[in-house]
């Protein structure tokens, strides 16, 4: 519920015994207007009566027994329902005094410093030094009671009132002890308090940029919302950034930066506030490791590859390795590591560190590698001859070498013929061969999980030659009688081959050029006249199968006279 009165105004006056006609106007009521009590009374002569409501909710009031004087009459106006409202005018019975402020204006917004009140004072009866004035802070703080000047001006210099909205009065009393008021209404802004500043992160480097924080707010007197603006400096210079962050590509390291952080209500400016960083060294970073070959075995090393190093100060970069097998790490650096260090079916794994020369970064694990099953190798395979006859005995003789040391290798073999496998698993091959055959062997070695093989040079088998024949020489020859050169024994060819046989004669020690005959052999056989007594006679038998040659012993005899 809410009142009024409409007339007369607020600070007017009238003749004793003049009649006061009051109206007013009650409305947001909440129940009927014929309900409300509504009662009248002056602070110099106490209840003066109460007033009918209308049913629009207005009232007309008259009074014309006020005692000289300035009175302040209040309205009360009370519904059953329990709401009420309350409104005053101030009206003098004679003629008051008349008050202006005029300084500070109506809704003026005041700096939170000292201020200087100004106003004047006049009367139609007295003069401005018999007036008395008084400044009333709130409706209840008297500020300072004084008397106006000859020009009936009024200046009172305080301190200003706690921010917020308050009403400033100034009062004039004239020797009768009548009064005016004026009054007008001002807010004191007072700017909002410093904030608490900080940036982040705490630890910075050229890797990421700057943020200023607001760790505590700054507070507006008014409960106006605080903003704030920056202001940023590198190296004690200003580096142009107005905004809460500063960029990474703006950051070196060992730079000090600054921010000073400024909070405003939008009317007025609160104190700055600033906090400071260093800039330290950006800890290079890692995006990944490779470890190979993969897949891996005991034959050879393996491998750690970093992938892409970055550093935000643009250092050169180097890197540091350790490793893993099985989850646990060993005493090996570098980033390759040697065979003796794992074992088959072990999983392998490596780290790596980005170095700048000043900070390590974070450790990059690579992919784990379990270490295969090491194939073992042969290194030859020899038939242990180079010449190979239908009756020769073969040796298959292989050598091989594991990685993994701990394995056991075992060897089967496999014999070809012409390229056709004998499916004999032996080391030995013993004949019949036959001339002109290709003979080959096929070595496997296995650990027991994988396994290898490797052929040997084929040898093709060669001709054998024939068995020497065995001659004789009739020993009872004498002069005038032939002589011949007998096949005793004939020749044999393990590969079957034809065989040829010549005779050939020797005289005392030369070969014989003289005419021959052929009795079983071709020239097996001297003539009579061509024997004479005290001629030594030598006779050989050679036999060929078309490719080699055999010769029987010599068998000499001498002609007897």
């Amino acid at each position: 519920m809410e009142c009024a009165f409409l007339t007369p105004e607020s600070g007017t006056f009238g003749e004793f015994g003049q009649t006061l006609e009051v109206q007013g106007e009650i409305w947001e009521l909440s129940g009927q207007p014929e309900d409300l009590d509504l009662v009248l009374s002056s602070d110099l002569d106490g209840e003066l009566g109460s007033a009918h409501v209308n049913p629009d909710g207005s009232f007309t009031w008259a009074c014309q027994d006020l005692s000289t004087g300035t009175h302040r009459i209040q309205l009360l106006a009370t519904h059953p329902s329990g709401s009420s409202c309350e409104q005053e005018l101030l009206y003098s019975v004679g003629t008051p005094p008349v008050a202006e402020i005029t300084h500070p204006i109506e809704d003026s917004i005041l700096d939170a410093v000292d201020l200087v009140l100004r106003g004047t004072a006049r009367d139609a009866e007295d003069g401005p030094e018999l007036l008395e004035a008084v400044w009333i802070l709130d409706g209840e703080i008297e500020l300072g009671w004084m008397n106006p000047d000859s020009y009936g001006e009024l200046d009172l210099s305080i301190a200003a009132p706690e921010p917020g909205l308050h009403s400033l009065t100034l009062r004039v009393v004239d020797p009768m002890g009548l009064y005016a008021e004026s009054e007008v209404r001002v807010l004191v802004d007072g700017a909002p308090s410093s904030p608490v500043v900080g940036i982040n992160p705490e630890l910075a480097t050229a890797a990421a940029g700057l943020e200023a924080l607001i760790l505590e707010e700054g507070v507006d007197p008014e409960g106006e919302k605080v903003l704030y603006s920056y202001k940023w400096f590198v190296d004690g210079q200003d580096s142009g950034l107005r905004s809460e962050t500063v960029p990474a590509n703006r950051l070196l390291r060992d730079q000090l930066w600054e921010v000073q952080v400024t909070p405003t209500d939008g009317a007025r400016i609160g104190e700055t506030a600033s906090a400071t960083t260093t800039i330290g060294n950006a800890v290079p970073t890692l995006d990944m490791a490779t470890l190979g070959p993969e897949p891996a075995s005991r034959e050879q090393s393996l491998s750690c590859t970093p992938g892409l190093a970055t550093d935000a100060d643009s250092d050169a970069l180097f890197f540091a390795y350790s490793w893993k097998v099985d989850g646990v790490s060993i005493t090996r650096n570098g980033e390759v590591l040697d065979p003796q260090d794992f074992a088959k079916g072990q999983t392998v794994e490596c780290l790596v560190q980005p170095d700048d020369g000043r900070t390590l970064g974070l450790a990059v694990t690579s992919n784990a590698v379990v270490i295969q099953n090491a194939v073992p190798v042969i290194s030859g395979v020899l038939l242990g001859t180079s010449t190979v006859y239908a009756d020769s005995e073969l040796t298959c003789s292989a050598s091989a070498t594991d990685a993994d040391t701990e394995d056991t290798l075992t060897w089967s073999y496999d014999w070809s013929v012409d390229g056709v496998s004998l499916g004999l698993d032996q080391d030995t091959l013993s004949g019949s061969f036959t001339k002109g055959q290709s003979v080959g062997c096929t070595a496997t070695v296995s650990d027991g999980t994988d396994s290898n093989s490797m052929a040997s040079s084929a040898v093709v088998v060669s001709n054998t030659a024939p068995s020497a024949p065995v001659a004789s020489v009739n020993s009872s020859a004498t002069e005038g009688e032939d002589l011949l050169c007998s096949l005793d024994t004939a020749s044999t060819d393990i590969d079957g081959d034809a065989l040829s046989y010549s005779v050939q004669w020797f005289k005392n020690g030369r070969s014989y050029g003289g005419s021959t005959l052929s009795v079983s052999l071709s020239g097996d056989s001297i003539a009579a006249s061509n024997t004479v007594a005290g001629d030594l006679f030598s006779c050989q038998i050679q036999v060929s199968d078309g490719t080699d040659t055999a010769w029987s012993a010599s068998v000499n005899v001498t002609v007897a006279p």
